[in-house]
């Protein structure tokens, strides 16, 4: 048997050939960071969460037949039919009712766009939003503490000083938030969010 000859790399001919070729490693190194530029600019920052939510009714008090039911379908799920399943669409379709959605926009101050600092969420730069009437998207730079304009009043935080944002009314940030929000059964009352 022969012994398989060793690899030989002569790293002075690798370094000659990429001398020669300086103009694609250049192209490769310039192609590669207008992408990176791109992503960063143009690229909406999104923050993915999930959240797994059980959801039970509990019976009432009263020593009712209908209470007496839901105890024993909720202790042997099924025997007593669909019924569960209707309460849980009920569920499904109010965690994605736009009341629900408003509650969340409200909480996250997500009429609030930052574009720079980029990848920012909205509650760390502003305080509060009061922006009560309909408008088109606008762009604004915030300062410390109440900022006025004609659409409202956002309250900025010291982390907001200078920060350049885009503003949408809540309407619009609830449209968009409803697009990109997923309520499903996982499976039992377990609702994935």
């Amino acid at each position: 048997m022969t012994e398989p000859s060793p690899i030989v790399f002569d790293l002075g001919a690798a370094a000659r050939l990429v001398a020669r070729r300086w103009r694609r490693v250049a192209a490769g190194v310039g192609l590669g960071l207008v992408t990176a530029a791109a992503v960063l600019l143009f690229w909406r920052p999104s923050f993915d969460g999930r959240a797994l939510l059980l959801i039970r009714e509990f019976p009432g008090t009263a020593g009712s037949l209908p209470s007496k039911s839901s105890i024993v379908s909720q202790l042997v799920p099924g025997l007593l039919g669909d019924q569960g399943d209707e309460e849980l669409a009920t569920e499904l379709a109010l965690l994605q009712s736009r009341a629900a959605v408003g509650a969340v926009v409200d909480s996250l101050r997500l009429e609030v766009q930052p574009r720079e600092p980029g990848r920012t969420p909205p509650a760390l730069l502003v305080d509060s939003v009061k922006l009560p009437n309909r408008f088109k998207p606008l762009k604004l730079t915030l300062r410390t503490g109440a900022n006025v304009i004609p659409e409202g009043v956002i309250y900025a935080s010291q982390a907001g000083n200078g920060a350049y944002v885009k503003l949408v009314d809540r309407e619009d940030a609830i449209t968009d938030l409803a697009d990109r929000l997923s309520v499903e059964k996982a499976g039992g009352d377990a609702v994935e969010i």
